[in-house]
C-alpha cells in the first residue's frame, strides 16, 4: 500500500475471488461489533490476544465448508472465515476451523468455544431472543425442500403421506417439519438423525423415503450419493424461507430483536399475497405454536420479553402510569363517523 507504512491484509492466492467478495460481508460483521460494542469487544479482544480466529463450520457441505484432498477447508463459509481473519488480524490464514453438528453449533457459540459461526445457519428471532445470537448480514436466501429417489412415485409433497422423512436434529427444518405434521397438512413420520451426513445416509440406504433440509444442502448431499446425483430428485415445493447468515454471540443486556428481521418477515408476507379464509384458519394453529415457543410461560426469555413489552414507557408516557390498562380506542367506521356515535342507532 502506497502513501503509508500500513500493509494490506494477506489473502490466499487460491480462491482469491470468493474471499474478496466475502470481505465486504466481513466488514459488516465488524460493523456489528461496533453496534454491540460491549459484547463484540470482548470477542474481538480475545481473537487479537489469541492470535487466530476460531470459526465454527459444518462437518462437510459442498460449496459451503468442506475439506479438499489436501485437507484444506474450502467453500463460501470457509472463505468468509478467512476474510474475517484478514480484517481482524491482517492475515487470512490465522483461522482455525471447528467442524460442528447443527445441534452443537449454538452451545459452542454460547460457551465461547468459537468466535464466529459460519455454518449455513438460519437467522430467526427465537435464536436472537433465546440464544443471544447476533446475525450481521444474510449470506444466502434458501428454502426447506425434500429429496427423494428418482425412482420414487413421489413428485410432490402430498405424495409423501405415510412415508418416513429424515431430518437433522437441532435445525429449523426439524421444527418446520413437526409443525406440518402437527397441523395435519402432511401425514408422515419424522425420523430425527443426529447429523446431516447421517440423515443423507439414511435416505441413500432406504431407511427413509425422503430427506428434508435446505435445498442447497440437499443439492450438496446429492453430489455424494451412491451411483451419482442423477439417482435423486429434489421436489419443487418449499415449506419455508431460510435466510442463511453468520452469527456472533450477543450480550445479556435484555431482549433486543433486530428490526431488520421483522422487515424481512413483512416483505415475505407481502410477496405471498392474501390467502383464502380457510387457509388463514389452518395457518393459525402453527402460528400459535411458534408464538408459544417464543414467549411461552416456560421460557425465561419469553417472560422477560413480555415484561419489557408491558412496562416499557412510550414517548410522553410517565413511568408511574405505564402499567395502567389502555383505554379502548375508537377506530371509527369506514365512512369516517365515530363508532360510538352509531351505538344509539343500533339500540333502536
Amino acid at each position: 500500500m502506497t502513501g503509508g507504512s500500513k500493509t494490506s491484509p494477506r489473502l490466499p492466492a487460491a480462491g482469491a475471488g470468493p474471499v474478496r467478495m466475502s470481505l465486504r460481508l466481513a466488514f459488516l460483521l465488524l460493523a456489528a461489533g461496533i453496534a454491540f460494542a460491549a459484547q463484540a469487544g470482548q470477542t474481538l479482544d480475545g481473537v487479537k490476544a489469541r492470535g487466530y480466529l476460531r470459526c465454527g463450520v459444518s462437518e462437510g457441505i459442498a460449496g459451503f465448508s468442506e475439506k479438499d484432498a489436501t485437507g484444506r477447508w474450502i467453500g463460501f463459509d470457509a472463505d468468509f472465515c478467512r476474510a474475517v481473519a484478514a480484517a481482524a488480524l491482517g492475515d487470512a490464514e490465522k483461522v482455525r476451523f471447528v467442524p460442528l453438528k447443527a445441534s452443537a453449533r449454538f452451545p459452542a457459540l454460547q460457551a465461547r468455544a468459537i468466535d464466529l459461526l459460519a455454518r449455513n445457519t438460519s437467522w430467526t428471532m427465537p435464536r436472537e431472543v433465546l440464544l443471544r445470537a447476533r446475525f450481521p448480514a444474510v449470506f444466502y436466501h434458501d428454502g426447506q425442500a425434500f429429496m427423494v429417489a428418482a425412482g420414487s412415485p413421489a413428485r410432490k409433497l402430498a405424495d409423501l403421506a405415510g412415508a418416513k422423512i429424515c431430518v437433522e436434529k437441532g435445525t429449523t427444518h426439524e421444527q418446520n417439519l413437526r409443525d406440518r405434521l402437527d397441523a395435519g397438512s402432511l401425514r408422515a413420520e419424522a425420523v430425527v438423525v443426529d447429523s446431516a451426513a447421517g440423515a443423507a445416509e439414511a435416505l441413500f440406504s432406504g431407511k427413509c423415503a425422503a430427506y428434508t433440509s435446505d435445498a442447497s444442502q440437499l443439492a450438496a448431499a446429492r453430489l455424494g450419493a451412491p451411483g451419482g446425483p442423477q439417482g435423486w430428485v429434489i421436489l419443487p415445493e418449499r415449506i419455508s424461507k431460510e435466510p442463511l447468515a453468520p452469527a456472533v454471540l450477543g450480550g445479556d443486556g435484555g431482549v433486543r430483536p433486530d428490526p431488520r428481521q421483522h422487515r424481512a418477515d413483512g416483505q415475505a408476507d407481502a410477496r405471498s399475497g392474501p390467502a383464502p379464509a380457510h387457509r388463514r384458519r389452518r395457518w393459525l394453529r402453527p402460528c400459535a405454536r411458534r408464538a408459544r415457543r417464543l414467549g411461552g410461560a416456560r421460557h425465561r426469555r419469553g417472560r422477560q420479553l413480555r415484561r419489557d413489552v408491558r412496562t416499557k414507557p412510550r414517548p410522553g408516557q410517565s413511568a408511574e402510569n405505564r402499567t395502567r390498562p389502555e383505554p379502548p380506542v375508537d377506530r371509527g367506521r369506514p365512512d369516517g363517523r365515530p363508532a360510538a356515535a352509531l351505538a344509539p342507532h343500533r339500540e333502536k
